[in-house]
């Protein structure tokens, strides 16, 4: 049902609706001016409020049409009052946050996804409602010991809380349906309350207020079917990931952040994909984390896979530059299935192996001094390039023992691992940021070395080395597509 098909009574719903939103909003701001309450609460107490409100749409709208003309009415509201500097009980929060924006459109997002289903509406706006508020105060309030995602604060005891609240909020909505049996709902439960949690804790910018619903749903209209034992072969991916993850760790090349990240990228190659899938990927991690123990994790000489300037350590933005990529192939996979997208998944981990392999041969060489080349000499460059091709050689054979044909042949594999050899070096060399350390008069491609500000020296500002490696993903899936429409394989 469009706008214009909307009866009188829908319109007096939204109406009633739309009146008790800019109500809680005038009090918050009252508050706000009047009192000397952090900011922080009047915004969770308008979060809340219009939270608990959302709620009742199912059971109040039945046409797309009332939520999306309610969505666009509080965007519009959000945005001009976030540009005439109004409702600062909302807006003023300390922080870049696009929060106030996304909300109204995860709420039109998740009524249009779920139909009107009442448990699927629900579920994911009582996570956002609810835990996400309560985790905020609690966090605020008791967090002791806490972490930083892209130099944004977490509290340990905030995402517990979350965990519990969320468990509780789909456990209780789940059982009162009666569509599955106790047993699957609590495993259920405790599978997209660790999922979201772990979602909830790498979200910056305000992003979460779009993820957790639709995250929220898709892992409950994903999980709902499973039976029993699925469902725990789920909890222990997830789980199992973030724990090796973490105890091999011990070389500190990830943030927790990025461990979560990384975790729930390898749920997500399973989840969507399989193990077949997912091997190569695993594999692709654990020779990562070898080189960097081989190399002595000598932070200094990573170029290409440069360190985050958040405490030197790969973040989660990191995980997200490399993995966006392949991951979309994976949703395009389970979208619209075929094989070729198998193909061009392995292609891409062999492309991210070869970039490691270049980047980690010659620090390992010269740590245990297998070789005295110089490190820019042709028998030097050489020697890189034919270990980066062993290293995705060795993904696409991988990929062929997992039982799943490739559309494409061992020699396309490499040629396009050398082209993103090639393209991630010529970003290097002219496009990427690159700095001179103040200190030690190094080039640099972080901001900060030896604890100062470097100096900017060449490159183009907004485009640093992760997003040259994203670039890079980018443009050899590119080149593979090109190669498969062309017929060489």
């Amino acid at each position: 049902m469009t706008i214009d098909e909307l009866t009188t009574i829908e319109w007096f719903e939204a109406g009633i609706i739309s009146l008790a939103i800019l109500s809680l909003m005038v009090i918050s701001q009252i508050i706000s001016v009047k009192t000397t309450i952090n900011k922080e609460y009047t915004r969770k107490l308008v979060h809340f409020g219009a939270g608990c409100i959302v709620c009742l749409f199912p059971f109040v709208f039945e046409s797309l049409g009332s939520v999306f003309l309610l969505s666009s009415v509080f965007l519009v509201i959000m945005a001009g009052s976030k540009m005439q500097h109004k409702l600062d009980a909302v807006h003023e929060i300390g922080r870049v946050s696009a929060g106030a924006f996304l909300y109204p459109v995860a709420v039109f997002i998740i009524f249009w996804f779920s139909g009107g289903d009442w448990l699927y509406f629900l579920v994911p706006m009582l996570l956002l409602t609810i835990s996400d508020a309560a985790a905020a105060i609690i966090g605020k309030e008791y967090g002791y010991i806490q972490y930083s995602v892209n130099r944004q604060t977490r509290s340990l005891e905030g995402s517990f809380n979350f965990f519990m609240i969320s468990f509780v909020v789909v456990l209780i909505p789940v059982l009162l349906s009666h569509q599955v049996q106790n047993e699957s709902a609590i495993l259920l439960a405790l599978q997209l309350a660790l999922l979201i949690t772990a979602i909830e804790s790498v979200s910056v910018y305000g992003i979460d207020n779009l993820l957790i619903p639709v995250v929220g749903f898709v892992g409950l209209f994903y999980l709902m079917p499973m039976e029993p034992a699925r469902l725990i072969t789920h909890i222990s991916i997830l789980v199992s990931a973030f724990i090796i993850l973490l105890a091999v760790n011990k070389w500190k090349q990830l943030t927790i952040s990025g461990i979560i990240g990384l975790s729930l990228m390898l749920y997500a190659i399973y989840s969507w994909g399989g193990w077949h899938w997912l091997i190569p990927s695993v594999w692709y991690c654990l020779t990562f984390n070898l080189g960097v123990k081989l190399t002595g994790f000598n932070r200094r000489s990573l170029t290409v896979l440069s360190r985050e300037k958040s405490n030197g350590l790969y973040e989660i933005s990191a995980v997200f530059h490399l993995s966006a990529v392949p991951l979309f192939v994976l949703v395009l996979n389970l979208v619209y299935p075929a094989p070729y997208y198998f193909s061009l998944f392995i292609a891409l981990v062999g492309v991210a192996t070869a970039i490691s392999y270049y980047q980690f041969t010659p620090y390992v060489l010269k740590k245990y001094r297998v070789s005295s080349v110089p490190r820019k000499s042709k028998r030097s460059q050489f020697f890189r390039f034919a270990i980066s091709m062993m290293g995705t050689s060795v993904i696409y054979g991988l990929a062929v023992l997992s039982g799943r044909e490739l559309m494409h042949s061992i020699w396309s594999q490499i040629t396009v691992s050398m082209a993103g050899i090639l393209l991630m070096i010529f970003f290097h060399r002219y496009i990427i940021k690159r700095y001179r350390c103040m200190h030690c008069d190094r080039k640099v491609v972080t901001p900060v070395h030896c604890g100062e500000d470097a100096e900017p020296i060449s490159g183009y500002r907004i485009i640093g080395m992760w997003q040259g490696v994203f670039l890079t993903m980018l443009l050899m899936a590119l080149l593979m597509v090109a190669i498969n429409r062309m017929g060489i394989v």
